[in-house]
């Protein structure tokens, strides 16, 4: 008789929200000095994501895509805090502008919306690599739903052609400052460069999943099979086995998140974000490596949350997972983010997780930043992701917090549990 079981997600959002009614940003978020030592005391990397820049928008706008000149305001903060020397660079997708961006904004009857998004993410492209190159800091790109040369949610590659295909200094792979040999760290160990799905040896102790994750999608637009998306986890499952075989970490790296979009409300509710079987077969795995999972990252939701990761029961979290908020602010309204993810070098266990952000209503930049760490109560360093979930297993509800920056969501376990039910898809069976 098959054991069963269910499994769901809990998130937990901190929403970096001008919109929605949050007005600015509560006062613990303001404060400058929250994390003013973690870059001299802690190795870290960084995480970005969701830039759609739209090189043909004259000005900033919380309703729309990121302008150039917001987005040079985005590179000057990272050029300083590339300039501190982080352990690499994880893009987790969505480079160009959406398709309803660049028709309002550029001149789409003299040239086709493609012809200015491959313009978007050439720039991209072109920009990471004039900040990384030099550097020799590695960089690592992982594919978003609108990263796709023939239209959202397509294949990676079509006709042999894909993002990558007319910059120079990066085709053929997806990485920068990171080489094939095996001799010298950090190395891909394993590229699908069709469908861009890959590892890196980052160091002996420490391996990067990359997965395209619109292989997984439940989009209709989705183009790639449920074979396909067996295909990739069925080669994610050999990558984890590589890195017990070699007492390695693993971080594992995704654009669009497992589990449901939304918050999962009567007035905005969740919808499933990747085929159920296929949700059941990377909760397999991740449950079975689970310790050596040291850290799992995503994009796509465009806010600042983290995603607990139950166990077979369903009565207990066994990992988490982050997402990266957007730099663009397009229909959320949010202010532009990234991360920044303090990690201990003898394990590359996550010690505090640092938020980057920008008041969008300040035009030269108005950079904050606020640390998990303190915000939750939680004591920074090795023990930090264990406490974190001790806290969310004791108290994941939601709470009013300062203009409803913060919310816990579980299934029906809130205070109000009738207005936050368990989606159906939110139920995992195991196999």
């Amino acid at each position: 008789m098959k054991q069963i079981g269910i499994v769901c997600f809990g998130i937990l959002s901190l929403c970096l929200f001008y919109g929605f009614g949050m007005g600015r940003p509560p006062a613990i978020f303001n404060n400058k000095d929250i994390h003013a030592s973690a870059v001299e005391d802690s190795p870290f990397f960084l995480v970005i994501s969701d830039i759609h820049l739209n090189t043909c928008r004259k000005v900033t706008d919380v309703d729309g895509d990121t302008d150039p000149s917001s987005w040079n305001i985005t590179k000057t903060e990272l050029a300083k805090l590339l300039d501190k020397k982080p352990r690499f660079v994880l893009f987790t997708g969505d480079m160009p502008a959406h398709h309803a961006d660049v028709k309002a904004e550029c001149n789409c009857d003299k040239h086709p919306v493609d012809h200015f998004r491959r313009r978007d993410y050439d720039t991209v492209l072109q920009n990471f690599y004039a900040l990384l190159k030099g550097r020799d800091i590695p960089f690592f790109f992982v594919p978003g739903n609108n990263d796709v040369a023939t239209g959202d949610y397509g294949k990676f590659t079509e006709n042999n052609k894909n993002v990558f295909s007319d910059v120079k200094n990066m085709y053929p792979t997806p990485t920068l400052n990171t080489g094939v040999s095996k001799t010298h760290y950090p190395y891909i160990d394993s590229l699908n460069s069709e469908d861009c799905y890959y590892s890196v040896c980052i160091a002996s102790n420490l391996r990067l999943i990359v997965l395209n994750s619109i292989i997984l999608c439940k989009s209709e637009a989705n183009t790639y099979s449920q074979d396909d998306g067996f295909k990739e986890l069925d080669w994610m499952k050999t990558e984890l086995q590589k890195a017990r075989n070699k007492k390695q970490s693993v971080y594992i790296a995704m654009h669009i998140p497992p589990g449901e979009g939304g918050n999962n409300s009567k007035k905005n509710p969740g919808k499933a974000l990747w085929k159920k079987s296929l949700v059941n077969g990377f909760l397999s795995s991740t449950d079975t490596y689970n310790d050596l999972i040291k850290g799992i990252f995503y994009g796509h939701i465009h806010t600042d949350e983290c995603r607990f990761l139950y166990n077979k029961g369903g009565d207990s979290i066994k990992s988490v997972a982050f997402s990266c908020p957007a730099i663009t602010s397009y229909k959320h309204g949010n202010n532009p983010g990234f991360k920044m993810m303090d990690y201990d070098k003898a394990t590359n266990s996550i010690t505090d997780v640092i938020t980057y952000y920008r008041d969008i209503d300040i035009p030269t930049g108005g950079w904050q930043q606020y640390s998990y760490s303190q915000i939750f109560g939680c004591q920074n360093g090795v023990g930090f992701i264990n406490a974190l979930m001790t806290k969310a297993n004791k108290d994941l509800t939601k709470i009013s917090g300062p203009e409803h920056a913060i919310f816990f969501l579980k299934r029906n376990a809130g205070k109000n549990p009738e207005d936050y039910p368990e989606p159906e898809e939110m139920k995992v069976i195991w196999r």
